[in-house]
């Protein structure tokens, strides 16, 4: 594949083709320029880390402190506006281990905090506070700031972004977009009279090229837009291309001036547009996140002077042209990826649109891949450049090192043993029981069972209760402030214990306790018809499957997959019920594993060591459980940690000794740590974590102590030290409304 796209574009020995005359029809570009992986991460390296994109319009950042995220080709950035009115744009990346800073679209914030560590920025990116750095020799806050995006206002507030990790970018906005901003069609309209009225999104399964091809021509709107004759000339509907942007005259008729239905609207290379009238103004932005995956990104303001009857003409409009753009981009593709087609013949004048399109995204992607070749590696330009000295040097000898390498290799391949039948043989256990045990409400319990027979063999199917999300994706996606409300907190912490007892009771080990594994119940799910039931969950989205070399798919392959979902839970007070979920690493006291594999941070140190497990491990994971409950963030490490790494947190954080049958292999693992930080106490880090001074904060000074003290006595390194779950969930604390 690699081979075959540089010989395309020139860098395979073959000679380019010369420019075809005016009045023949031009050949597209090949059908794997739209489904190649390499050609995908070629255009992050050439366009997307390169060129000028318009991102949004200055009204979106009315206040000081106003932020917007964006993701375009799986570039994360954040765009903002500081307290003397500048404007900003940063890469969401924690400049100590890479974590987001903000995990939500858009906000107002003085300070923006990563919740990994607590290093905080200004609103121009500047690192404001290291929590223990202070004292470091050496640490410059001053170059720990967020990695800077080169920003760009023109004079009708329209503000874009480039990606170039230079001081000055390789590309200037006036060599790019020369003349944009000052077309005579403009000056009708005082784009301060626009207000921000909404924004949406939608998903398409298709590459980011070929809903620019498909913008760029309206060849196709007599056939497939039945609302456009309204608001364009579709005879005489012209293009006019220079520099790197697309100006599109519809040529409006005098009575759909009279109307306000005129448009002006303007592609801007390589991914976005802007259409502009006297009530609406409407941008569109194809954000590509893989070679066949692309969201559409939309933002749409109203004229503060028209009325919203006037405003929903062309609103509407556009959002039934977008939808019906979105279905001929899909059905395309999914022919290109089957790989029949390869290319076909565009029109000289009614299709010149996508002809200049396609033209600059190979004369620069041809452009970069020169540059590569001579260079002899990639050039990412919007990587981070490390300094030559000091341990920036280390890590640059790193760098090198790991690139020298041929990695991915994919024969290394281990194969996952499956759990079902054990998981089948606890839930029975649990559903026989049929108990009045005030903790057996709050385990899921298997309806029925059942085998199906495929072409991959005979599966063992289980009907379960149905339930809402997990609170792990409650928190995510609906408390707002990643902390759940202080009783909510209590009351699930209480309602899990009350399980794990029932559990340790049967001497059963859950063995997967987290946050991900313990569900909501749906209080009105018995009283609900199947047609309500069905409306709540709406329609289910597929996705169809294909193999990446575009061969059929094997006998037995499912054809497509549909994207997971829940029935939406009104979670309002600490009487939510919940159930612990996934019983697939869970096992009986008589049939211990070897192993188990539990997440990380929640895995507890026998497990690590190799040493025999029983149903302790459970206790472990709760106490950690109990921490990222109470404060909204896991008690150790969640990315990129390590085994040693995790064992070394626990020594810093709890006050407990290695039990001597492990000191072997602790001593082992930390010959390959660095040294050591100054630890937090698991009080003192337990408080550090509640008080932040950004959300909530329900507990008094009281309950923390003694939710400290309750994990402490449950994060003890010799299983047998650790407090039993009736003992916890009897403390006088849990009794306490």
């Amino acid at each position: 594949m690699v081979g075959s796209l540089l010989s395309y574009i020139g860098l395979g020995g073959a000679k380019s083709a010369s420019p075809p005359p005016e009045n023949e029809a031009v050949r597209a570009l090949p059908g794997n320029w739209y489904t190649s992986e390499e050609m995908y991460q070629l255009e992050r390296r050439a366009i997307f880390s390169r060129r000028w994109l318009i991102i949004t319009h200055k009204s979106r950042l009315q206040k000081p402190g106003d932020w917007l995220r964006y993701n375009c080709a799986n570039y994360d950035f954040v765009v903002s506006k500081d307290r003397n009115g500048e404007i900003h744009a940063f890469h969401n990346v924690c400049r100590h281990r890479a974590y987001p800073v903000v995990e939500k679209e858009e906000g107002n914030s003085k300070i923006l905090s990563c919740k990994y560590h607590g290093w905080s920025y200004g609103l121009n990116g500047k690192l404001a506070k290291a929590p223990g750095y202070q004292d470091l020799n050496g640490f410059d806050k001053s170059k720990n700031g967020l990695f800077p995006i080169h920003t760009h206002m023109d004079p009708n507030g329209f503000i874009y972004v480039n990606m170039d990790s230079n001081k000055v970018p390789e590309v200037s906005w006036d060599e790019q977009f020369e003349g944009t901003d000052q077309q005579e069609r403009f000056k009708q309209f005082d784009f301060d009279d626009f207000d921000f009225d909404h924004s949406y999104t939608m998903e398409g399964n298709f590459n980011w090229k070929i809903l620019a091809d498909n913008f760029n021509e309206c060849y196709h709107c007599k056939t497939t837009h039945p609302d456009l004759p309204a608001i364009a000339n579709l005879e005489t509907y012209d293009v006019n291309c220079s520099a790197d942007h697309i100006d599109h005259d519809p040529k409006s008729n005098p009575d759909q001036v009279q109307q306000g239905l005129n448009i002006c609207s303007t592609y801007l290379f390589p991914y976005s547009s802007y259409t502009v009238s006297p009530h609406f103004m409407f941008m569109q932005k194809f954000m590509p996140s893989g070679p066949n995956k692309s969201v559409m990104y939309y933002e749409v303001w109203k004229n503060r002077n028209s009325t919203r009857e006037e405003f929903d003409r062309l609103n509407l409009v556009y959002k039934r042209v977008m939808a019906e753009d979105k279905v001929l981009c899909e059905r395309a593709q999914a022919n290109i990826n089957a790989g029949v087609f390869i290319n076909g013949e565009l029109h000289p004048h009614m299709e010149k649109g996508p002809l200049f399109f396609q033209k600059r995204c190979r004369e620069i992607v041809m452009e970069h891949a020169k540059k590569e070749k001579a260079a002899g590696k990639q050039i990412w330009p919007a990587k981070q450049a490390l300094e030559k000295e000091g341990n920036s040097a280390i890590s640059n000898e790193d760098v090198d090192f790991c690139e020298g390498l041929a990695c991915g290799n994919d024969n290394d391949k281990i194969s996952e043993p499956n759990h079902q039948n054990r998981e089948a043989t606890v839930l029975r256990t649990i559903a026989a029981q049929h108990s009045d045990h005030p903790g057996y409400q709050h385990l899921v319990t298997m309806q029925d069972s059942f085998q199906v027979t495929g072409p991959n063999g005979t599966h063992e199917c289980l009907v379960l209760d149905l339930l809402g999300p997990s609170v792990a994706d409650y928190i995510d996606g609906d408390t707002g402030t990643e902390r759940l409300p202080g009783p909510l907190a209590k009351s699930i912490a209480k309602q899990t214990l009350l399980g794990l007892c029932f559990l340790h009771d049967q001497n059963i080990a859950h063995a997967d306790l987290h946050t991900r594994n313990i569900a909501f119940a749906i209080p009105s799910v018995h009283t609900l018809q199947e047609a309500q039931f069905l409306q709540n969950l709406k329609q289910p989205e597929t996705g169809n499957t294909r193999r990446k070399d575009s061969q059929s798919l094997e006998p037995g392959f499912p054809r497509y997959l549909v994207k997971p979902t829940s029935h939406p839970v009104d979670i309002k007070s600490s009487s939510s019920s919940i159930k612990m979920i996934d019983f697939g690493q869970s096992f009986s006291s008589n049939e211990c594993p070897d192993s188990l594999k539990t997440p990380l941070p929640v895995r507890a140190p026998e497990i690590i060591f190799s040493d025999k497990l029983d149903h302790r491990v459970d206790l472990w994971s709760m106490a950690c459980m109990l921490f990222e409950l109470t404060v909204g963030q896991p008690l150790f490490d969640s990315v990129g940690t390590t085994p040693a790494f995790l064992v070394r947190q626990i020594l810093e954080t709890i006050n407990d000794s290695v039990p001597k049958r492990w000191e072997t292999d602790w001593h082992t693992m930390t010959a390959t740590l660095p040294g050591n930080e100054t630890p937090f106490s698991l009080q003192e880090w337990l408080e550090e974590m509640y008080v932040d001074g950004e959300r909530r904060e329900d507990f008094t000074r009281e309950d923390i102590v003694r939710v400290g003290a309750l994990i402490g006595s449950m994060l003890r390194l010799e299983p047998s030290a650790r407090t039993p779950a009736r003992t916890v969930v009897q403390d006088a604390w849990f009794q306490r409304e």
